[in-house]
């Protein structure tokens, strides 16, 4: 199990979210070395559950920048948020049910989620942002 790394191809071009999308890494990496520590269910659950918690905050204060940046494709990006909370949620709650079993299933979703969303759908509102100046 790796950690994730930060890399240059992650950024927006707006300072806040970047700085939010490394705090989301930085959790993830936390999952994965409760993991590997072999912690118990409810450490890596507490640390699971904060990643619920940063997430939520983190995609409203994203939502907020794509409102302001007049995104025409705010909805369906607000469906892929509200996508991913029901995801990490369930898994949360699985894990909960049945500990070890489930995680190389949350750290897969996890990483994949993350690249695809920042590298992909993310990058979509780059420019709408840059045409209002939102750095």
């Amino acid at each position: 199990m790796q950690t994730m790394s930060w890399k240059e191809r992650y950024s927006v071009g707006v300072e806040e979210i970047d700085r939010q999308h490394r705090g989301l890494l930085d959790i993830m990496n936390q999952i994965t070395n409760s993991f590997v520590k072999k912690d118990d269910w409810q450490a890596t659950s507490a640390i699971i559950n904060s990643l619920i918690h940063y997430a939520y905050n983190h995609l409203a204060t994203e939502e907020r920048y794509m409102m302001e940046a007049e995104y025409p494709e705010l909805s369906l990006h607000i469906e892929l948020h509200i996508a991913f909370m029901r995801k990490v949620f369930l898994l949360s709650e699985e894990y909960k049910q049945h500990g070890l079993a489930l995680q190389k299933e949350i750290l897969a979703y996890l990483a994949n989620w993350y690249s695809s969303h920042v590298l992909e759908a993310d990058r979509k509102y780059m420019s709408s942002m840059e045409k209002k100046g939102i750095k």
